[in-house]
């Protein structure tokens, strides 16, 4: 997997910040803090790590709603470790904080409200969060409704990839043709060169692609891909 781990080195040089392992903590009481590494309070939706330097995160069995007797639930979520929505299979715990079922992490960033409305809306629930997310990038990012919504695509077909198999070369060219309108090879000629020059080159047309300037490129970048973790 060597080429998703030089798209992920690519964009972090581009304004992202990886993070590490995992880790669980009982302390329910202390500050805890965002993705980005900012003190947020209490523990609550979007305020989930137990530090700044690491990607631990608040844990199921540690939540004060903790129960072994819940059942699990589907809910729509914006996913801070993978930087996009997702149908999530988990629990609702402790001031609207989801937890993943599988990872046992908390992992959503905003309330569950408009996660609970999704579901209520009969039809495709697979386009019903495509529909949701598009919309959400295209005001959280002030881009096109059209962009919001190609976005939304691309990040939940990649999504659907991870979870049946692991991702391969050709997917991740394939994203990074889709998502931002560059080629790999000219990614891996740029970063593995340092030619800074073409690193600048790509992120205009990225932007071009999404139809933004390039300085609101940079911002979404930094926040959309803040906690990918391969």
């Amino acid at each position: 997997m060597k080429k998703v781990k030089l798209l992920l080195a690519a964009i972090g040089l581009w304004g992202l910040a990886g993070c590490g392992g995992s880790g669980s903590t009982a302390y329910f009481t202390h500050t805890w803090y965002t993705v980005y590494g900012s003190s947020c309070g209490n523990l609550k939706p979007g305020c989930t790590y137990v530090d700044w330097f690491t990607s631990a995160k608040a844990q199921w069995w540690d939540d004060p709603s903790y129960s072994m007797f819940r059942s699990p639930e589907w809910a729509i979520v914006f996913d801070t470790d993978l930087g996009f929505y997702v149908d999530a299979f988990g629990y609702w715990g402790f001031n609207g904080v989801f937890y993943d079922y599988y990872s046992e992490r908390a992992i959503n960033e905003g309330a569950g409200e408009v996660s609970r409305d999704v579901l209520a809306i009969e039809g495709n629930r697979e386009e019903d969060m495509i529909e949701v997310a598009g919309k959400d990038y295209a005001k959280r990012y002030q881009l096109a409704d059209e962009t919001g919504m190609r976005v939304a695509r691309v990040m939940n077909d990649w999504n659907k990839i991870g979870k049946s198999r692991s991702r391969t070369d050709a997917d991740v060219a394939d994203f990074t043709q889709r998502l931002y309108g560059v080629d790999l090879n000219e990614v891996n000629s740029a970063f593995t060169e340092g030619d800074q020059a073409s690193q600048e080159e790509l992120l205009s047309k990225a932007a071009q692609t999404w139809n933004t300037s390039a300085e609101n490129m940079r911002k979404i970048l930094s926040h959309t891909y803040q906690a990918v973790n391969q």
